[in-house]
């Protein structure tokens, strides 16, 4: 809670849901590039991500994230990721053990050189159906075999795409609710 750098050593560390809460001093979260992996341990709660990023002034640095994932799930549209319609992707079937989830207020969060693998919900997912979120970025990060989902119309042809596995920017942005909408988001040098 009192922020500063965190470094991560050398290894494979198997953890559950880590909150970055609101209102701490900027934290920035650093690992030994592809020496250090961070891999999901079980299945997480509803509505959180492996890194849960709650507050401000957040920096992930040169780690892998493992999601765990490694046999692809079939999803049927128009019956398994409904929420507030047909076919959301924010449903809890495609949300559910996402790697990194920024929440509504979140500013100033960076993420990069991070290498997401076998993610199980989302990669990144920068929610602000909540509130709004500013000044996001995503630098030099690498996307491989992020395939938690596979989409089609019967059980026999789900065999489609899998873009849970990326990133999603999630926002309103319509005059009914002008708060919620993500300004000044970067995705630079990534790699999918």
């Amino acid at each position: 809670n009192g922020g500063g750098v965190i470094v991560i050593p050398v290894g494979t560390f198997s953890i559950t849901t880590v909150t970055f809460p609101a209102g701490t001093t900027p934290i920035w979260l650093v690992g030994q590039g592809a020496a250090t992996r961070l891999k999901r341990r079980s299945t997480l709660s509803a509505g959180v991500g492996l890194l849960d990023i709650r507050g401000s002034n957040v920096t992930l640095d040169s780690f892998v994230i493992d999601g765990d994932v490694t046999v692809p799930v079939g999803i049927l549209y128009n019956s398994d990721f409904t929420g507030i319609g047909a076919n959301d992707p924010m449903a809890d079937s495609l949300t559910r053990n996402t790697s990194v989830w920024l929440h509504g207020g979140t500013s100033n969060f960076t993420c990069q050189n991070i290498t997401w693998r076998h993610t199980g919900g989302f990669s990144g997912l920068v929610d602000a159906m909540d509130g709004g979120i500013t000044d996001v970025r995503f630098l030099s990060c690498r996307v491989e075999q992020c395939r938690p989902n596979l989409f089609g119309v019967t059980a026999g042809a789900a065999i489609f795409g899998a873009w849970t596995g990326g990133l999603y920017v999630n926002g309103d942005g319509r005059a009914s609710n002008p708060g919620c909408v993500v300004k000044r988001f970067t995705v630079s040098q990534c790699n999918f």
